[in-house]
């Protein structure tokens, strides 16, 4: 592709808008220039990338990391709370429920017997997310 000269306008090719230096289109006959604060923009990006979600994921997963801290110190009978984030994550909230996956049917079973504990450990951690629920599901 020949080089342009630095500072050239914008060419008009036929019935398309004009182009960039450089090759791009624009998407008008005038270049829009729009400023925006940061604070206006960054909803949509989080919406349509689905930011939302992984971050709400992850602090689901910070509390789930400290209330198998919590179990793991004061029952001697699990495993270390290393071994249990390593098989167990929670992958959804929705309408007050949070779905834990848990690899094992034993540990499912275990998590099963603590689950009044671990909603009020939620509960407690995370109040405005108005949780009533925890499912577990088998990986």
């Amino acid at each position: 592709m020949p080089r342009k000269k630095k500072g050239s306008s914008p060419k008009k090719t036929g019935n398309s808008p004009a182009t960039h230096p450089l090759g791009f289109q624009y998407m008008s006959e005038e270049r829009p220039l729009t400023v925006s604060r940061f604070s206006d923009i960054l909803p949509g990006l989080v919406a349509r990338y689905g930011l939302g979600r992984k971050l709400g994921v992850e602090k689901y997963q910070r509390t789930w990391e400290q209330i198998l801290s919590k179990l793991t110190a004061a029952n001697r009978q699990y495993p270390p709370g290393e071994k249990l984030r390593e098989l167990s994550r929670p992958i959804a909230f929705r309408n007050g429920t949070v779905r834990i996956e848990v690899e094992g049917n034993i540990l499912f079973q275990e998590l099963g017997f603590q689950r009044t504990w671990i909603l009020s450990e939620f509960q407690r951690a995370l109040p405005e997310e108005k949780i009533k629920q925890i499912r577990f599901t088998l990986k």
